[in-house]
C-alpha cells in the first residue's frame, strides 16, 4: 500500500476501478450486439418480418371462416350464437396488430413493393404473405436495431392470441365430441326403440288377469317342518311334491331330523291344493310341558340315510363319518318328467356341502347330476336311482333346469317308434340344451348339444364358462324354472326366477311366429303351419323365445328374498299329460287326466285348460345357513284372454284344429299322431311304431307360399322404418 494513502481511500479507489471495469465491458457487450444486429439485419428481418406475417394472416383467415360459420348458423335460430362474441374479440385484436405491423414494416419495403396501408384482407384477396424487402442500408440497419424488440414483441403477442385460439379450438373440439356422443346415445335409443317396436310384431306380451295368493303348504303330519325347493309330478292320480333340505323341529325350535330330500303327496288337491301328507314320519317324543307328541321325518340328525332318494354305500359311509360336518345332499332341483302316466324320471344334483368351509364360494360344490326314475305307489313315492353319476361336475348340469320327452327329429322319419329327450342346463350366460334318446340317458357318451350357431345338434359339448351368448342356446339369467306345454296358449311356456334377488316370476313363451332358420317342415304357426302338440319339442330348436316378462312379484318374508320359484301345471289342467303318455287303447275322450283343485277354480268356471297356473316359492322366515327356516308358499296366477292382435304368435282354434288335440271335437285327430303304452322300464321304453297317417299331405304343402307371406308381413314393414327412422333423425340433426 502506497505511503500517505488511507486504508478505507484504497478500498474506494479499488471498487471504483472494479466499477469502470464492469461499466466498460457492459458498454463493449453492448456496443458488440449492436454491431451483430446490424450485421444480421438483413437475414433477421426477413425470417421474423415473414413469420409474423404468415402468423398474422393465418390467424386473420381462421377467425374470417369462423365468424362467418358461426353467423350463418346463428341465422337459423332465434339468438345470436354465443361463439361470436369471443371470436369477434380475438379478430380484432389481429386486425389492430395488422395494421400495426404494416406501419413497422414499412421502413424496409422497396419503393415498388405493395402498398398494405388501409388494405383489408377482407376486402382484398391480393395479399402476399411474402415481403419485397429493400436494400439494407446504413439507415435501414440503425431503424432495425431500434424497431426489432417491437417485432418480438408482435411475435409475443401472436403467440398469446395462437394460445387462445387452441384453447378455443380444444373447447369446440370436446363440445363436438359431446353432440356426437348424445347423437350416438339418441340413436341408440331410437334403435331400440325401433326395435322394441318391431319386436312387438312378433311378440305379444302374455296378460295376468290376477294374482291369488294361497298361503304356505300345511303339513299335519309333523310337528314343526322348514323345508325349501318345491318341486311336482303327477302320476297315477297323485300329486307327488318333492323337497330339498328338510328339518323338522318342536314346538320350542330344537330340531328333532334333518334331511336332504323328501318327498309327499297332495292330501286332497281337489278340495285343497295347499294341505300335505307326509311319509317316513316317526313319534321322537313328547313335549314335557304340554305332552304333545313330536312328530319327524325320518328321524335322523345325522343326515345318514340321506332322506327319500336314497345314497350309495359310499356316501352313505361319507355322511356318516363326517355326521354333518360335512355331507353329500341330493336335492330334487327341478319338477320330474312324466314318460308315462304313472311314471317319472328327473336329473338331480350330488351336492358336497361345507358347512364351515375356509372360502365362502365352497360351501357348495356340485359334483354332478344323478338319473332318478319316480314312481306313486299307496304306500308312498318311490324313487330309484339309474347309476351314480350320469353327468360329471365338470359338466353343465343337464337337465338340472329341466327336462322335456317327445318326439324325435322330423329329419329321422325312420325312428318314429324311439322318444327324444331335451335337457336344458343352466350356465352363467344362459340356458344350454342337450338331446338324447330315452333308451340311452344313462350314457352321457351318447349325447348330443345344441350348436345355435350351426342350428343344429353337434357331438361336441359347450364349453361351461361359454360368455359369447351367440354360443348359447338361451342367453339370459336363470336359477330355478318350468318349462312345460300350455293347452291354454298351445305353445311352450317358461316360467322361472332369475339370478336377481328381487323374488320375481318371469315368463317366456315359444314363439311360433318366430321360426329359426329356413326349415319347411316348421314354418310360421308351428309344425307345417298347424301348430305343435306337447310331444313337439322339436320345435324348442325351431322357434325363438319371447322376450322376459314379468309375472308376478312374490312378496318376500322376514328371512331375506324369496328363491325356487317353479310352475305346476298339473292343477287346474285335464291335459297335463301328453297324448302319447297314455296307453294305444285308450280312447280319445279318456286321454284326460282329473281336474285338481276345484275347490280353488271350478272346472266349469276355469275358462279352459291351463289358463289358471299354480306357483310355488320357498320363502325365507328365518335367514342363516344353520339357523334359517323355510316355508313353501303357493299362490294361483288367472291368464287374461289371449289378445286379439296377436300377430299369429298363439294358434288361434283354426289353425290349431289339425294338430292333436284333446277337446272331444277332435278327437280322431289325436290318433293321427299316436305312441303305445311306455313300458315300465325307464331305459327302453317298448311298443308298436309311430304312425303319420297326414305328414305325406302336409309335406305337400306349397313352401313358397310362407316366404311370400313372410316378406310382405307387418313385421318387416316395421323393420323398414326402424332401419329408416334414425336416418331420417341423424339427417335432420345434422342439418338442423
Amino acid at each position: 500500500m502506497p505511503a500517505g494513502i488511507p486504508p478505507l481511500s484504497y478500498a474506494s479507489i479499488t471498487v471504483g476501478f472494479i466499477g469502470f471495469a464492469f461499466t466498460f465491458f457492459t458498454l463493449v457487450r453492448v456496443f458488440w450486439d449492436s454491431i451483430q444486429t446490424m450485421w444480421s439485419a438483413p437475414k433477421e428481418l426477413r425470417q421474423l418480418l415473414d413469420n409474423i406475417r404468415t402468423e398474422l394472416y393465418g390467424e386473420r383467415a381462421y377467425f374470417k371462416n369462423a365468424i362467418e360459420q358461426a353467423r350463418s348458423k346463428s341465422k337459423s335460430s332465434t339468438r345470436e350464437d354465443p361463439e361470436i362474441a369471443p371470436l369477434s374479440i380475438l379478430n380484432d385484436s389481429i386486425r389492430t396488430m395488422m395494421r400495426d405491423f404494416r406501419e413497422m414494416e414499412a421502413p424496409f419495403l422497396a419503393a415498388d413493393a405493395e402498398d398494405r396501408q388501409g388494405l383489408d384482407i377482407e376486402k382484398s384477396g391480393r395479399v402476399s404473405l411474402r415481403g419485397n424487402y429493400a436494400r439494407m442500408d446504413i439507415r435501414r440497419r440503425y431503424i432495425w436495431l431500434q424497431a426489432k424488440s417491437d417485432f418480438n414483441g408482435v411475435a409475443n403477442q401472436v403467440t398469446r392470441i395462437q394460445t387462445r385460439r387452441i384453447a378455443y379450438e380444444t373447447s369446440n373440439t370436446l363440445s363436438c365430441v359431446r353432440e356426437v356422443q348424445r347423437l350416438f346415445t339418441i340413436m341408440r335409443i331410437l334403435f331400440c326403440v325401433c326395435a322394441l317396436l318391431a319386436t312387438c310384431a312378433a311378440w305379444t306380451p302374455i296378460v295376468v288377469k290376477k294374482v291369488t295368493e294361497l298361503g304356505p303348504q300345511i303339513t299335519p303330519d309333523v310337528t314343526q317342518v322348514s323345508r325349501d325347493g318345491g318341486y311336482s309330478v303327477l302320476l297315477d292320480g297323485r300329486i307327488v311334491w318333492l323337497y330339498d333340505d328338510t328339518e323338522c323341529f318342536d314346538l320350542g325350535k330344537k330340531q328333532l331330523s334333518f334331511v336332504s330330500n323328501t318327498a309327499a303327496y297332495a292330501k286332497d288337491p281337489d278340495k285343497n291344493v295347499s294341505i300335505l301328507q307326509d311319509f317316513g314320519v316317526e313319534a321322537v317324543g313328547k313335549e314335557k310341558k304340554s305332552g304333545i307328541t313330536d312328530y319327524a321325518i325320518l328321524a335322523d340328525k345325522t343326515v345318514g340315510t340321506g332322506g327319500w332318494i336314497a345314497f350309495s354305500d359310499d356316501e352313505l359311509y361319507f355322511n356318516k363319518e363326517r355326521k354333518g360336518r360335512e355331507r353329500v345332499a341330493i336335492w330334487p332341483g327341478t319338477s320330474p318328467t312324466p314318460y308315462s302316466t304313472s311314471q317319472a324320471f328327473m336329473f338331480s344334483p350330488l351336492v358336497y356341502v361345507d358347512s364351515k368351509p375356509k372360502k365362502p364360494s365352497k360351501r357348495y360344490q356340485a359334483r354332478g347330476m344323478t338319473l332318478i326314475s319316480i314312481s306313486a305307489s299307496s304306500k308312498g313315492p318311490i324313487a330309484t336311482r339309474q347309476g351314480d353319476l350320469i353327468i360329471s361336475g365338470n359338466e353343465i348340469a343337464y337337465g338340472g333346469f329341466t327336462s322335456l320327452l317327445g318326439y324325435t327329429s322330423t329329419a329321422n322319419p325312420q325312428d318314429l317308434d324311439k322318444r327324444d329327450v331335451y335337457l336344458l342346463g343352466i350356465t352363467d350366460g344362459g340356458l344350454q340344451l342337450a338331446r338324447a334318446r330315452q333308451e340311452v340317458l344313462t350314457d352321457f357318451s351318447k349325447y348330443r348339444f345344441w350348436d345355435p350357431v350351426e342350428l343344429k345338434f353337434i357331438d361336441r359339448p359347450p364349453k361351461v364358462d361359454e360368455k359369447d351368448y351367440k354360443k348359447i342356446y338361451l342367453p339370459g339369467s336363470f336359477t330355478y324354472g318350468s318349462i312345460f306345454y300350455s293347452p291354454y296358449f298351445n305353445t311352450f311356456i317358461m316360467v322361472y326366477f332369475n339370478k336377481f334377488v328381487d323374488s320375481t316370476f318371469r315368463i317366456r313363451f315359444l314363439d311360433l311366429n318366430n321360426p329359426v332358420g329356413q326349415d319347411p317342415v316348421w314354418p310360421k304357426q308351428g309344425k307345417y303351419g298347424s301348430g305343435i302338440a306337447p310331444e313337439d319339442i322339436e320345435a324348442l330348436v325351431k322357434y325363438g323365445w319371447s322376450p322376459e316378462q314379468e309375472l308376478y312379484k312374490s312378496p318376500p318374508s322376514k328371512g331375506g328374498f324369496n328363491y325356487a320359484g317353479m310352475a305346476h301345471p298339473e292343477y287346474f289342467n285335464r291335459q297335463y299329460f301328453a297324448p302319447s303318455l297314455y296307453s294305444s287303447g285308450t280312447s280319445a275322450d279318456r286321454r284326460r287326466n282329473q281336474w285338481y283343485g276345484s275347490a280353488t277354480v271350478p272346472e266349469e268356471d276355469a275358462g279352459g285348460d291351463g289358463k289358471h297356473l299354480l306357483i310355488s316359492w320357498t320363502s325365507q322366515l328365518k335367514g342363516g345357513f344353520d339357523s334359517g327356516v323355510y316355508q313353501v308358499r303357493l299362490a294361483k296366477v288367472e291368464f287374461d284372454a289371449v289378445p286379439e292382435n296377436s300377430g299369429g304368435n298363439f294358434p288361434s282354434a283354426a289353425a290349431s284344429s289339425s294338430m292333436p288335440s284333446l277337446s272331444l271335437a277332435s278327437s280322431a285327430l289325436i290318433l293321427t299322431v299316436t305312441m303305445s303304452a311306455p313300458s315300465t322300464s325307464l331305459i327302453k321304453p317298448t311298443g308298436t311304431a309311430l304312425t303319420s297317417t297326414g305328414s305325406a299331405s302336409r309335406n305337400a304343402q306349397r313352401w313358397w307360399t310362407f316366404d311370400a307371406w313372410f316378406l310382405l308381413s307387418e313385421r318387416w314393414t316395421l323393420y323398414f322404418w326402424s332401419l329408416l327412422l334414425p336416418v331420417l333423425c341423424v339427417w335432420g340433426y345434422t342439418f338442423r
